[in-house]
Formats: structure tokens, sequence, C-alpha cells
């Protein structure tokens, strides 16, 4: 068994093309998180995500602001690196699991599994629209992080886009799960 195979169907080299680039975008978002780690950012840009207070929120992007990483400027900024960076992520990741969730549905003709897919595919949408929003949210924050508004809303947003994608995965395994073998090879 390959790793680009699962159950005896192949993926094609759309799918796996979209699954290196979102995997290659995955490595280089984790990069950059690695150096937004601080005392008030453990979690670096998620702490962010969930910082909902402005208080929160201005801890972590005064963090941001005092650490220098010399050349290659201020925490500031690799956190508007990274939220910009993650709008094609978004872009990756959704066109991947629309992709994966199509190919796995290539042979199960079943009403039920038709509606699965449909359900995985609408939470996947809601995933990656709200994940969107809530970069717009950030990055507004990262310049007005005492509003009392926008790291709410975007925590709102991280809560939601975090819940459909998890509920949307879970769909994909219960799809994929719904029968041993395929009809098809």
């Amino acid at each position: 068994m390959s790793l680009f195979a699962f159950s005896g169907r192949k993926w094609s080299g759309n799918l796996k093309l979209t699954a290196s680039i979102a995997v290659a975008l995955l490595v280089i978002l984790s990069a950059i998180n690695i150096m937004l780690v601080s005392d008030e950012a453990p979690r670096g840009i998620i702490s962010f995500q969930f910082a909902a207070t402005p208080e929160r929120a201005t801890g972590v992007v005064q963090s941001w602001q005092r650490s220098d990483m010399g050349a290659s400027g201020s925490g500031v900024e690799w956190a508007q690196a990274s939220l910009y960076l993650d709008f094609a992520f978004v872009a990756a990741y959704l066109l991947l699991l629309l992709k994966l969730t199509g190919h796995w549905l290539i042979d199960r003709p079943g009403v039920r599994e038709q509606q699965l897919g449909r359900w995985a595919r609408g939470l996947f949408w809601t995933g990656a629209l709200t994940d969107v929003a809530e970069n717009i949210c950030l990055l507004v924050t990262l310049e007005q992080a005492q509003s009392a508004f926008w790291p709410l809303v975007a925590t709102l947003f991280a809560l939601v886009k975090f819940s459909s994608l998890l509920a949307g995965a879970a769909a994909l395994l219960i799809l994929r799960a719904a029968r041993g073998q395929p009809l098809a090879t």
C-alpha cells in the first residue's frame, strides 16, 4: 500500500499536487509559528487566535514587538506574514478536503453517503470561510489590540473554524469507513 493509495484507489496527480502544496504551506506556517512563541504567547499565533480579551491580545502583541529577530524583522511582522500566508493555506486545505471528499465519494452511490459528503463539504466551506474572517480580525487586532471587539470576534471565528473542520473530518472518516471495500476499484 503506497502513501497515496487508500483501499486500492490511487490518488490522482491533481490530488497529490494539492496535498503537497497544503503540506508545504503547513510546514512553512509551523516554522513561522515557532518564531512567534513567547511568554505571553506560548503557542505562538494560536495563543493570539484565542486571546479573546484586549488585555491578552495586547500582551501578545507587545511581546512580539519586544522580540527582535535581527535582520528578519520583529515578531509582529512575522505574525502578519503568517496571517497573510494563511490565506493561501486556507485555499489549499479547502481544495484538498473538497477533492478528497469527491475522491472518496466516487464509489459511494448511496443516498446516505452522498448526503454525508454534502455535509462534509459544507462543514469544510464553513471552516475555511470562518478562517478567512478570523485572519482579517487578527490582522485588525494587530493594529488595534486594545479593542474589546476584534480579539473576541477572532476567538469566536477560531472556535467555529476548528469545530467545523473537526466535524467535517469526522464526517469524512465515517464516509470512508461506511463500507470495508470500495464498490469499484
